[in-house]
């Protein structure tokens, strides 16, 4: 069997997609928001989960690839909060492993416009 292509993408293929305004992550809906190397250097943070404020924080000032890194970084820990697996003792990698997979896959299908931005990101890999 043929090894498949690899089609050769170039940076001006690309239309700069928006950050997604909200990630619907089980039944909430997480607002999404840049912040500045100001907030970032206070917090020494590149991104955050807030899930009291149901909000998704990501640095603006970062490499493409970087940005779509954190923001699944974020989304991963609404995942995690969501599916209840804080406090008490640290569950074990498969529990968290499967119970994150369904939540993305959750994720992954209520939001075509975050995988479009991911894909975007990704895509430009070595373009910069």
């Amino acid at each position: 069997m043929a090894a498949p292509k690899l089609k050769i993408v170039k940076k001006e293929d690309f239309v700069d997609l928006p950050l997604p305004e909200r990630i619907k992550v089980g039944p909430f809906y997480y607002r999404t928001r840049w912040f500045d190397e100001l907030e970032s250097f206070k917090t020494g943070n590149s991104g955050y989960c807030d899930d009291g404020a149901l909000e998704i924080g990501l640095l603006d000032a970062m490499p493409p690839q970087r940005q779509a890194e954190v923001l699944l970084h974020e989304v991963l820990h609404a995942c995690f909060n969501i599916a209840d697996l804080r406090g008490g003792p640290m569950p074990e990698e498969e529990k968290i492993v499967t119970t994150l997979t369904f939540q993305m896959l959750g994720v992954y299908r209520d939001n075509p416009d975050l995988m479009a931005w991911l894909d975007q990101k990704f895509g430009m890999l070595g373009m910069e």
